[in-house]
């Protein structure tokens, strides 16, 4: 399987929900068009490998997670910043940030995880949750600034309703391939765990690219996992970066705070 080359580093997560009582205008930045949203779509070349197009040309991704200082990934080398949600009083800024600097955005959407106390089996909830994400997409699709929409983050994490959650999160991606066909679906998962992509694979077909946060030492197996586990479409690493903390111990890192908190390594 080819991969496509993407690599988005590490960053914090920002937290905020928007509420969906009506459907607010679509947000576009002065001077844009209104009716030319940038079209992202993923496609295979004659020999096979996956590729994704902006607007019918290859589009190399160069890219950084982040919550602040987008602008920042421009200066950097980069063409593409990742988002963890959406809020009124946030996202319409960050979105034309990126539209000044000639950036795009992978929009995160804010789905509940069941460790937080969300309930897959609760049909009312789910229901709730998407005509919430509806009313996002509806809002920004149209912004030249958006490149994908990443369907939550590590929302798989100390799951139990398997089945149930990823059901939710392919309604969710066939919701926006109806409503928004200029962009494709991502979800992003913490590592590649094989047996959740097989579950991905069978329960979420809707998802087009399926983003991996990994850290070293996971990394070198990521495309092996994905290969491992029936998936057969490309893929992203949206988080990268060195050992994480909770891969560190104080028996073989020994440089530790006074306070008794590992140094992260650079």
């Amino acid at each position: 399987m080819k991969i496509l080359n993407i690599i988005i580093p590490l960053a914090a997560t920002l937290l905020a929900t928007v509420s969906c009582t009506k459907e607010r205008e679509t947000i576009i930045p002065p001077g844009s068009d209104p009716d030319s949203p940038t079209k992202f779509e993923i496609a295979q070349d004659e020999t096979g490998r996956w590729c994704l197009l902006k607007e019918g040309e290859e589009f190399y991704i160069n890219g950084a997670a982040a919550n602040r200082w987008y602008s920042r990934v421009r200066e950097f080398g980069g063409n593409v910043f990742r988002t963890y949600s959406t809020s009124d009083e946030e996202t319409p800024s960050i979105l034309n940030e990126a539209y000044r600097n000639g950036l795009y955005v992978n929009m995160g959407l804010p789905i509940s995880r069941e460790r937080d106390g969300f309930d897959y089996d609760d049909e009312e909830k789910v229901a709730e949750q998407f005509e919430k994400i509806r009313g996002i997409v509806r809002r920004y699709r149209n912004h030249p600034s958006v490149m994908c929409w990443s369907i939550g983050n590590e929302i798989e994490s100390m799951y139990t309703k398997k089945e149930q959650l990823w059901k939710a999160v392919n309604d969710i991606a066939a919701m926006i391939h109806e409503e928004d066909p200029n962009h494709p679906t991502t979800v992003a998962l913490a590592g590649a765990n094989t047996a959740n992509i097989e579950l991905i694979v069978k329960h979420a077909p809707e998802i087009d690219i399926l983003s991996v946060n990994s850290y070293y030492p996971s990394s070198a197996n990521v495309g092996l996992n994905m290969k491992a586990g029936g998936w057969d479409k490309p893929y992203m690493i949206t988080e990268f970066g060195p050992r994480g903390t909770w891969n560190m111990s104080t028996a073989t890192e020994p440089k530790v705070l006074p306070w008794g908190a590992l140094v992260e390594q650079t």
